[in-house]
């Protein structure tokens, strides 16, 4: 079969750059093909419905994650259907839904962090100044060289600014 592997992952290769798949994707799928194509010749299986129904059940048994296991479909879709020329339907063959996961709930501090730019720190120093703090520590505080830089920042604002709380003294 090596022979027979090396030759059928070659025509692969050459299908998927021909129907402009990208360099990412043809890896991906010559890899997962490659793998197929070692459980075929290790369990001595011919390639049809059956043989890639007990593969995904596999893969199912070894945890892999259902992303992975939908590229590993969509690979050997290909292979069987644009290669090996083979009509079964292995959309037919089911695999396991996504899990639908919670999405990640922030603490202050992880806030914080994400807010902490350096156009935020800029604005918050701005709200400072504004609120009598002397221009000499929020110059020194935004790293100006210059007062006149800083006084740039702090002519701008307008009242509707000046009269904002920072986002900052919220957390």
């Amino acid at each position: 079969m090596s022979q027979r592997k090396d030759e059928a992952l070659k025509k692969l290769k050459q299908s998927l750059v021909f129907k402009g798949f990208s360099p990412k994707t043809i890896k991906s799928y010559i890899y997962n093909s490659e793998k197929f194509l070692e459980y075929l010749d290790q369990s001595s299986q011919k390639c049809d419905e059956s043989s890639v129904k007990e593969y995904f059940q596999k893969l199912h048994n070894k945890n892999y994650d259902v992303s992975t296991i939908r590229l590993i479909k969509a690979s050997l879709d290909f292979l069987i259907k644009n290669i090996f020329e083979k009509n079964f339907a292995i959309e037919n063959i089911p695999y396991p839904k996504k899990k639908k996961t919670f999405p990640k709930v922030l603490s202050k501090e992880e806030i914080r962090k994400l807010i902490e730019s350096e156009n935020l720190e800029h604005k918050d120093y701005l709200f400072q100044s504004n609120r009598n703090k002397k221009y000499s520590n929020v110059q020194a505080l935004l790293g100006h060289k210059s007062p006149e830089t800083t006084l740039i920042y702090t002519h701008i604002a307008s009242p509707n600014l000046i009269n904002t709380k920072s986002p900052l003294e919220s957390l």
